[in-house]
């Protein structure tokens, strides 16, 4: 009879106005029962469902985060703004969900980690991708649709050397 390995990552992580971030996954997998008699392959075996579990747990997070994080959880502090944050509530954004909104501070502080990391320009070539991309001529003026879009081209760039995230892994 086979041995089953469960293994069940939850997270959450808590926002402001009560909202939260979370992602739970759990992972099965049938293993033969003489892995009883070598403790070590076995702790190795569920180790390794630990961690992948975990990454994608950890994932998944990270992708709400930078995409999809809710407008109503974020104070608002871009150019302009009264830094007033909206109406607590149920941590939606008001609206159908369509993404037409305005991104969100947490998509356009991503992008612009993003550019500097990965734009030849650095950070000053932004805007013009932003007008290239999205017909936008402003990074604050991106749709949350528009945003995730470029957040995921950005994605697909690759490091410039010598910038702090390419240096740490030196």
């Amino acid at each position: 009879m086979p041995l089953k390995l469960s293994v069940n990552v939850s997270r959450k992580m808590g926002l402001p106005n009560f909202s939260s971030a979370g992602a739970g996954l759990n992972l099965e997998l049938e293993v033969d029962t003489s892995l009883l008699e070598r403790p070590e392959e076995l702790q190795a075996k569920v180790r390794t469902l630990y961690k992948l579990t975990d990454s994608a747990v950890r994932e998944e997070i990270a992708r709400q985060l930078a995409v999809e994080a809710p407008e109503s959880a974020i104070q608002d502090t871009r150019p302009g703004q009264t830094g007033v944050q909206p109406a607590a509530g149920n941590g939606h954004a008001a609206g159908n969900g369509n993404g037409q909104g305005r991104a969100t501070v947490k998509q356009v502080d991503l992008i612009c980690k993003l550019a500097g990391e990965r734009l030849a320009e650095g950070p000053g070539g932004l805007n013009q991708l932003c007008t290239d991309q999205a017909g936008v001529v402003d990074v604050h003026h991106l749709s949350k649709n528009q945003a995730s879009e470029l957040i995921k081209h950005l994605f697909t760039l690759p490091e410039r050397s010598g910038t702090a995230a390419t240096s740490e892994k030196s």
